[in-house]
C-alpha cells in the first residue's frame, strides 16, 4: 500500500476539527449554542422569508431588508433548513458538521494547489499541515457564519484555476468564485483579481485580449454573481452590487455613522463604544477628535443622544445588559445624530487631513498584521490563548510576505504562477482597500487574505527545512 502524505494530513486535520467541535468550541466561544453568532439569524431570516412568503428579505417591513445579505450563505443554511423539515435550530446545529467536512476538503485543496504550483512535495506537506492546524479557520468552522464556507469556495475556485486547461474550465472557475463572493461579499475584489490574472496569462500565450477563456469566465460571473445586482435592479429598482444591512436594529444609521466617524479618527471603535453604552462618566475620544475645538460641543451632544434616543446604540446597550429596552424607530433621533457625525467627519477631512488620509489607514495596516488580542474574551484563559494565537497569526503573515520576496528574487517563474499571482494581488488590494476605504479591520474579514499568504510562506519554510538536511522525501 502506497504511503499518502495528503491522506494522513487530511485525516489529522479532520480529527483536530472534530475535537475542537466536541471539546473546545463551547469554551472558546463562551456559550453552549456556540454555533449561533450575532449575524446568524440574518441569513436564516432571509431564507425563511423566501420560503414562507416568496420574498428574499431579512425584514418584510423594511424595504432595505431586501438587501441585508447576499444569498450565498443564506441558501447554504437554507439547504439544512429544508432537509430538517424547516427546523431552524436543528439546521443550525448541523452547520458545524457540514463546515467541518468542507474545511477538511479545503486541506486537500491546499495540498493540491501547492502541488500543481510548486511541484515540490515538501511544500505541499508544509502548506496543508499549516492549514490543517490554522486556528482562525478552526474556530470559525463551528459557527453558522460565512467565513468557513466562503474559504472552501475560494479554494475550490483556485484549485480549478491552477488546473484549468480547456476554455470551459474557466467558466467553472467563474461559477465557483461567484458563489464564494455571494457567500462572503468582502471577497468581491477577488473577481477583478482573477479576471486580470486570466486576461494577462491568456494574452501572453494567445496575443488576443478577448479570448474564449476570458469571455467564459466573465460569462459565468455575469450569470452567477450578476444575478444579485440584476435582481436588485429589476425587482427593487436599486443599483446595488454588495449588500445593505437594513438601517434597523443594531445596524441602525446612528451606530453605522458612529463607526464611520470613529474610524476617521482612530483604528478601533472601542473603548469609546463601551463607554457610551455603559453611561461612563467620561468618553475618552482621542486628541484627533478635538483638532477643531468646536467639535467638543458636538461630541458631547451626540454622546448624550446616543444614550437616550439612538436606536443602534440602544440595541448594543441592551445586549450588554446596560439597559432593558430599546429605542423604537419613530421615537429616535437617528437623523440628527447622522448629521452631527457627518459634520464631524467633514471636519476631520478639513482640519486633520494627515490623520484621516494617512495615519489612521497606516494604523489599520499595522492592526491587520500585528493585532494581538480579542476585544472581549469570554474568560482569562481565552484571553491568554487568543494572544498566543494572534502572535502565531502575525508570524505566519510575516512568513508569507518574506516568502513572496523570496519567490520574486530567487524563483521568478513561480512568483508569476497562477496561485501566487492571485494571492499577492488579492492580499494587496484587500489590505489596502480595507485600511484606506472600508476601514473595518475585523480579523475575520482578513481571513481569506491571511490564508492565501500560507502558500508562499510554506514554500520558504520548506526550503529552510530542506537546507537542514533533516527531511528527505521521495517524489
Amino acid at each position: 500500500m502506497k504511503f499518502s502524505w495528503v491522506a494522513i494530513i487530511v485525516a489529522i486535520g479532520f480529527i483536530v476539527r472534530l475535537l475542537f467541535l466536541f471539546f473546545g468550541a463551547e469554551i472558546y466561544h463562551g456559550k453552549p449554542d456556540f454555533y449561533i453568532s450575532g449575524d446568524t439569524h440574518w441569513w436564516v431570516r432571509h431564507f425563511t422569508n423566501l420560503v414562507e412568503f416568496g420574498i428574499y428579505s431579512g425584514n418584510l417591513e423594511n424595504e432595505l431588508g431586501y438587501f441585508g445579505r447576499t444569498p450565498g450563505y443564506s441558501f447554504f443554511i437554507g439547504f439544512f433548513y429544508l432537509i430538517t423539515g424547516k427546523n431552524v435550530d436543528l439546521a443550525l446545529q448541523l452547520i458545524p458538521y457540514a463546515q467541518l467536512i468542507t474545511d477538511t476538503i479545503s486541506i486537500w485543496f491546499v495540498y493540491k494547489i501547492t502541488e500543481y504550483t510548486f511541484k515540490d512535495k515538501l511544500t505541499s506537506i508544509v502548506a496543508s499541515t499549516l492549514y490543517a492546524f490554522y486556528p482562525f479557520i478552526i474556530v470559525w468552522n463551528v459557527v453558522a457564519h460565512a467565513e468557513s464556507f466562503s474559504v472552501f469556495l475560494l479554494f475550490f475556485a483556485i484549485y480549478l484555476f491552477v488546473k484549468a486547461k480547456t476554455n470551459w474550465n474557466f467558466f467553472f472557475v467563474g461559477v465557483m468564485l461567484s458563489l464564494a463572493v455571494l457567500t462572503r461579499i468582502q471577497l468581491i475584489l477577488a473577481i477583478p483579481v482573477f479576471g486580470l490574472v486570466i486576461l494577462c496569462q491568456t494574452y501572453n500565450t494567445t496575443k488576443k485580449l478577448f479570448n474564449p477563456k476570458v469571455l467564459l469566465f466573465v460569462l459565468a460571473v455575469v450569470i452567477v454573481y450578476g444575478s444579485w445586482p440584476i435582481r436588485n435592479y429589476v425587482n427593487h429598482d436599486r443599483v446595488l452590487f454588495s449588500q445593505h444591512l437594513g438601517d434597523e436594529g443594531p445596524w441602525a444609521p446612528d451606530y453605522m455613522k458612529y463607526m464611520e466617524y470613529i474610524w476617521s479618527v482612530k483604528v478601533d471603535h472601542n473603548p469609546q463604544m463601551t463607554q457610551i453604552i455603559s453611561n461612563a462618566d467620561v468618553v475618552e475620544f482621542p486628541n484627533a477628535s478635538y483638532v477643531h475645538a468646536p467639535d467638543s460641543v458636538l461630541l458631547n451632544r451626540v454622546v448624550s443622544m446616543a444614550r437616550t434616543c439612538g436606536v443602534g446604540f440602544s440595541y448594543f446597550a441592551r445586549s450588554s445588559h446596560y439597559r432593558k429596552d430599546v429605542v423604537q424607530m419613530g421615537e429616535d433621533c437617528n437623523d440628527e445624530m447622522v448629521e452631527i457625525f457627518d459634520e464631524l467627519i467633514m471636519h476631520q477631512k478639513m482640519y486633520n487631513p494627515l490623520n484621516y488620509y494617512l495615519w489612521v489607514p497606516f494604523g489599520n495596516l499595522k492592526k491587520a498584521i500585528f493585532k494581538s488580542k480579542l476585544y472581549s474574551p469570554s474568560s482569562k484563559m481565552v484571553d491568554i490563548l487568543s494572544r498566543l494565537l494572534f502572535t502565531y497569526r502575525t508570524a505566519l503573515i510575516l512568513l508569507g510576505i518574506f516568502g513572496l520576496l523570496f519567490l520574486f528574487m530567487k524563483h521568478r517563474e513561480l512568483f508569476y504562477s497562477r496561485a501566487i499571482l492571485i494571492g499577492i494581488l488579492y492580499v494587496v488590494t484587500w489590505y489596502l482597500f480595507n485600511a484606506f476605504v472600508y476601514r473595518n479591520m475585523e480579523i475575520r474579514f482578513l481571513l481569506h487574505a491571511d490564508i492565501l499568504l500560507l502558500l508562499p510562506g510554506s514554500f520558504l519554510l520548506a526550503k529552510l527545512i530542506s537546507r537542514t538536511g533533516l527531511v528527505k522525501l521521495k517524489e
